[in-house]
């Protein structure tokens, strides 16, 4: 939650909220409380934002990300950093040595290769192909390395992408979208999060006395909230209401 709230804060600024609205989305559940973030919101620039950040947490951000944010003033550049952090530090957390610990770590590398294919698809739509993509893979995934990543970029279409794609655990949920050229990103991201949501379920129901099902319950909890933003954003945006229902996971 530390590096979700970081993320609120420095997008937040960017787009001139007010306390109030950064407040409003910041989950302090994670090792800074309410008082380090009020700290943080305060400052007036993203850069004092994350030397703060820095020494609260003990996490660097290398000079080369800062560089390149400071070139491209574009918070993409950190934002993705952070994400690739936050699962080195996940995954370097959980100790494999018994059986739903492995499940969840297993859990968590899919849920990597789901990341990374989602991006790969988005940036697909947007025409950016080849090696450019793999700066925003995340690594650690289970299936989708670095080399199987840059085939996935390297195919022009999601068609295309076909024999690769039947690699995936995933791939029974893609197979009719793959087989279809008119079917937005979107569409196929949201089935994704479905079967995200179906594979963590599954798990679940595995080991009822294991970290599992607590994982399940926070992945409902984290849908539940990104389809309440989706739903008042959408509406305070004037979007029609069924792209905003085309928006939900349910």
């Amino acid at each position: 939650w530390d590096i979700w709230n970081l993320k609120v804060i420095l997008r937040g600024k960017s787009y001139g909220l007010g306390a109030d609205g950064i407040r409003a989305d910041l989950v302090p559940a994670g090792s800074l409380g309410a008082e380090s973030l009020e700290k943080l919101i305060a400052l007036d620039t993203n850069d004092d934002i994350i030397a703060n950040y820095s020494r609260m947490t003990g996490m660097t951000i290398p000079a080369d990300v800062m560089s390149e944010y400071k070139e491209t003033e574009n918070l993409g550049v950190i934002e993705d950093h952070l994400e690739k952090s936050r699962y080195n530090i996940l995954l370097s957390s959980i100790d494999p040595s018994s059986r739903p610990t492995k499940m969840f770590q297993d859990y968590v590398r899919s849920e990597i290769d789901i990341r990374n294919l989602k991006t790969i698809l988005k940036l697909k739509a947007e025409g950016i192909y080849g090696e450019s993509v793999l700066k925003y893979v995340i690594p650690g995934g289970r299936r989708i390395d670095k080399k199987f990543a840059l085939q996935l970029a390297n195919a022009e279409t999601i068609a295309n992408a076909s024999s690769d794609l039947q690699q995936l655990d995933c791939y029974d949920i893609l197979k009719e979208f793959v087989e279809s050229e008119n079917v937005p990103v979107r569409t196929v991201i949201s089935e994704m999060k479905r079967y995200e949501i179906a594979m963590a379920k599954k798990f679940s129901h595995m080991y009822t006395l294991s970290v599992v099902p607590v994982l399940d319950y926070m992945i409902h909890k984290e849908i539940e909230g990104r389809n309440i933003r989706a739903i008042t954003r959408g509406i305070e945006s004037g979007l029609d209401k069924e792209i905003i229902r085309g928006l939900l996971v349910i």
